[in-house]
């Protein structure tokens, strides 16, 4: 998701709060684990936006 962030095709907040609400469903006892992973995918995410149709 941090490369639609970066493309401009979601929110930050939105896309955080749906990968937690996801992590937290799948793995509930893993809270702090989850954000570590989360933060670490959109930071790599924004380095190379995803734009509909593919990468530019």
């Amino acid at each position: 998701m941090g490369g639609r962030v970066a493309a401009g095709h979601l929110t930050d907040s939105g896309a955080q709060e749906a990968l937690k609400n996801a992590a937290t469903a799948a793995r509930p006892d893993q809270e702090q684990r989850s954000a570590q992973i989360i933060r670490s995918s959109m930071a790599a995410g924004a380095q190379r936006p995803l734009h509909l149709g593919g990468r530019r």
